[in-house]
């Protein structure tokens, strides 16, 4: 159980951390990509240069949510923008928004690649099982399948427990009314992502016993 244990939260730790990198590069191939709509928020604002400035600067302080919500969005409940409003791989429902230009990178439809984001954290959990192959070697001949399986689920509880709380973290209030409900929901986005890596690092982990075999 010890070593089990200790495997799994390194694996697992390092499954959330391949979805947030995930959700960091995709986000950052979003902002090109919509560097048009953005500029075109900036100049209907007017803010000046000064007001440009500084409304540049508090969108930096925002990133960080940003890349959890869009981890949120690939492990797939996405998240919120205001009471009533969902934006995640099945649909876009949004009201108003906030006038942030780096909301700009919010389509009115949803996202190009849809449920393909979804492989994400599958990829994640499935490239960290790998990763600990290596490690485990010793340990799964002597334990057997069951062990693997006992890893493979330790690797999604802490994927999910850390995923879960990141989204916690980045959720809450930016405004009044409807916008004190913004960010994702946190139960749901550690218990799907407990489930996907869990089952993208048996397949891992198996995979790479059976093919040693």
């Amino acid at each position: 159980m010890r070593a089990a244990s200790g495997a799994a939260f390194r694996a697992g730790t390092a499954a959330a951390a391949l979805v947030i990198a995930g959700a960091a590069i995709i986000l950052t191939l979003l902002i090109f990509g919509n560097f048009g709509s953005i500029v075109g928020l900036y100049e209907q604002l007017q803010t000046g240069a000064l007001g440009g400035a500084a409304l540049t600067i508090g969108q930096l302080a925002l990133l960080p949510n940003l890349v959890i919500w869009l981890a949120s969005w690939l492990i797939g409940p996405g998240f919120a923008i205001g009471t009533g409003s969902s934006v995640s791989p099945i649909g876009t429902d949004l009201g108003p928004l906030p006038g942030l230009p780096l909301f700009g990178v919010i389509p009115s439809g949803g996202f190009v690649f849809g449920l393909v984001g979804v492989l994400v954290p599958l990829a994640a959990g499935f490239l960290a099982a790998v990763l600990l192959r290596s490690q485990i070697a010793e340990a799964r001949a002597k334990h057997g399948l069951g062990w693997l399986f006992l890893t493979a689920l330790g690797m999604g509880i802490v994927a999910g427990i850390e995923l879960g709380l990141l989204a916690w973290w980045s959720s809450g209030a930016i405004g009044p009314g409807r916008l004190h409900d913004v960010g994702p929901n946190p139960w749901l986005v550690g218990s799907i992502a407990a489930a996907e890596v869990a089952v993208a690092a048996i397949i891992g982990l198996v995979a790479g016993g059976r093919a040693r075999r």
